[in-house]
Parts: C-alpha cells; sequence; structure tokens
C-alpha cells in the first residue's frame, strides 16, 4: 500500500469593505500617479506633446509641398491646419 501525501488545504480569508470605506480610504492616502489621481510630469507631458505635434505638422506640410496632385495638396494642408488648430 501507497501511502498518498496530499498537500494542506490553504485557507484564504477575504475582507469587503462597503464603497464609503473605499472613498475614505483613497482620501486618506492622497493623490498617487499610479492610478491616474495626480499628474506625472505634467511639463514633460506638455512639452512631449508639443514635440509630438510639431513633428506631424511638419511631416504633412512637407507631403503638402512634395504632392504632385491638387488632391493631395488639399488633403495635407488640411491634416497640417488641423493640428495647428488642436494645439
Amino acid at each position: 500500500m501507497s501511502k498518498s501525501t496530499a498537500a494542506p488545504a490553504t485557507i484564504c480569508l477575504i475582507n469587503f469593505i462597503s464603497e464609503d470605506q473605499l472613498d475614505k480610504a483613497n482620501r486618506m492616502k492622497g493623490e498617487r500617479a499610479e492610478d491616474d489621481t495626480a499628474q506625472r510630469d505634467k511639463i514633460l507631458f506638455q512639452r512631449k506633446n508639443e514635440l509630438e505635434l510639431e513633428l506631424d505638422f511638419r511631416k504633412f506640410w512637407e507631403e503638402f509641398r512634395s504632392s504632385s496632385s491638387e488632391k493631395e495638396k488639399d488633403n495635407d494642408l488640411n491634416l497640417a491646419v488641423d493640428i495647428l488648430l488642436n494645439s
């Protein structure tokens, strides 16, 4: 006869909390970048967005300048202007 050795059962206890308790805990911990309750390096984020917008604008502007058909020129110019207006 062989003995079977089973692993002991693991018991996990879970505590549930109410939404009010969760709200209170979130207020007590303060703002955190991990859960987007605080802004992450706002200046760096803005500069990155500005750089991306400038690069996109330059790309569409070059496409506008090098386009051969009027339809392509019109489309590329509209994209470049949209970037300027939405920045």
